[in-house]
């Protein structure tokens, strides 16, 4: 399907309730970010028409989720089944979108540091240091997962639960 003499902020407008079916329910996007996705394109999308328009438009209003939402609103396009937008390939569009990258470092600690932090905090607490330690689960995965243990956890260390 090729759609033509429109522009994005008239496409998401009259597709809005399906491109959030859509998020959700074959993106699996959670509400928090969904509703980020949504807001960023109700506020910041105009009427392109052009890859060009659209670069030139990001380059003043780029914001991380408006970038993403936008590169999901293509994604919906190519979901459903749309080949073209203003005789511009989907593909074209999407290319168009230069996600930043998001300045995630990564810090490595060494064996002395994470002994020195073991040592220096309470002992109610160390084995919940070393659940995080061991398994490099985040602290609200192994919160979650130690509220989902029941109380009677048998013998050989499995739940009674599962």
């Amino acid at each position: 399907m090729k759609i033509e003499n429109t522009n994005l902020r008239s496409f998401f407008t009259e597709n809005k309730e399906d491109f959030s079916f859509y998020l959700t329910n074959v993106r699996g996007i959670g509400e928090a970010k969904q509703h980020d996705y949504l807001n960023a394109l109700e506020k910041k999308l105009i009427g392109i028409k052009s890859t060009n328009e659209l670069k030139s438009h990001l380059s003043q209003a780029y914001t991380d989720p408006y970038a993403r939402a936008l590169k999901n609103l293509f994604n919906y396009m190519e979901y459903k089944e749309i080949e073209e937008f203003n005789g511009i390939s989907i593909e074209r569009w999407r290319k168009a979108i230069k996600l930043r990258r998001s300045g995630i470092r990564e810090i490595y600690i060494s064996d002395s540091e994470l002994k020195e932090a073991y040592q220096s905090i309470n002992e109610e607490v160390r084995p919940l240091f070393k659940l995080l330690v061991y398994s490099g689960a985040r602290l609200t995965q192994a919160i979650a997962g130690m509220k989902r243990l029941k109380e009677g956890v048998t013998k050989d260390g499995i739940s009674d639960s599962y």
